[in-house]
């Protein structure tokens, strides 16, 4: 069974819960709207908002978000995610 858990960054935390292998939902505990954070492969992640119809894709977790901000305002908290995730994920 997976078990969210929290990490702080920057003074800034932020919430992973693992749901399955590969994928996550990252949020703050501020609120706001939480990532649905995917692993298809090694080289191909998907990002997208919680509740909404925008999506982002890259050959790693940071290009990922930065196609997901194209579409849409980002928040500043998302620049932790990859780093937030970087001991979550199996190699």
């Amino acid at each position: 069974m997976f078990r969210p858990t929290q990490r702080s960054l920057d003074s800034e935390q932020v919430t992973v819960e693992a749901r399955a292998p590969g994928e996550w939902i990252v949020g703050t505990p501020t609120g706001g709207r939480h990532l649905h954070v995917y692993r298809l492969a090694a080289d191909d992640w998907l990002v997208s908002e919680v509740g909404r119809r925008n999506e982002g894709r890259g050959l790693n977790l940071a290009h990922a978000l930065t196609a997901l901000a194209a579409g849409t305002s980002s928040q500043l908290w998302w620049r932790l995610v990859p780093a937030a995730l970087e001991n979550t994920i199996e190699r």
